[in-house]
């Protein structure tokens, strides 16, 4: 999928990547050594024996992809916050940060990833479809919050009420103090509104008080 996605037809030439369970004449073996060829894909070794394995009949995890999809179009970046299950530690990090920032993920409900969780083909073409098209892509100033991320502080949130559809509110960040992000956000009758944005999983809070935890599911951030 992924060589069909960058126009890569000619798939000889590639040297053997030497896996010990994907030889010439297999299925997938062409494109696999072209993968390893282009440096998206790597393989597994084992530490005992120091063969190479590609797998070719196990499933994708959401790290796996993440990284795979990451080296393939050079995806770079990183979020000013993680999914709760992927910590800095974790080797897949880097690339599902870079995801998260390219807007190619907004991971689930509960603030994770799931990076050792088995991906769907249907999951792998959603991903890949927003990888090569920004049309595919939620607009970030659109999305609520669904995804495991705190607001980017590069960017500036519009965000309705559902009890007034000509009622909004735009949401600029004013900097950080203790660890805590702060914003500000001016509605559609002139008010502002002083915004804090801690760590503590159900909170937005407003002037340290955790009332704003009413506000999170009308503010739409990624």
């Amino acid at each position: 999928m992924l060589l069909r996605a960058k126009g890569i037809k000619d798939l000889s030439g590639a040297p053997d990547p030497n896996f010990a369970d994907l030889k010439k004449g297999d299925y997938g073996y062409e494109e696999a050594a072209k993968a390893v060829q282009l440096g998206f894909i790597s393989g597994k070794q084992d530490s005992k024996t120091g063969k190479k394995y590609f797998n070719p009949w196990d499933t994708l995890t959401r790290g796996q992809m993440a990284k795979v999809l990451s080296l393939a179009y050079n995806l770079k970046g990183t979020t000013v916050s993680e999914f709760y299950d992927v910590p800095s530690t974790d080797g897949f990090y880097t690339y599902i940060n870079a995801l998260a920032y390219n807007n190619v993920t907004t991971g689930y409900s509960n603030h994770t990833f799931k990076p050792y969780q088995s991906i769907s083909r249907q999951h792998f073409s959603v991903f890949l479809a927003r990888t090569l098209g920004s049309s595919f892509k939620e607009d970030a100033a659109n999305r609520a919050i669904t995804g495991g991320l705190k607001p980017n502080p590069r960017k500036t949130y519009v965000y309705s009420y559902s009890f007034d559809e000509n009622y909004s509110e735009t949401v600029k960040y004013t900097g950080t103090d203790s660890g805590i992000d702060n914003w500000t956000g001016r509605d559609t009758d002139g008010d502002t509104y002083d915004y804090a944005y801690s760590e503590v999983r159900t909170a937005l809070l407003l002037d340290g008080k955790t009332a704003l935890f009413l506000r999170q599911s009308h503010i739409r951030l990624n």
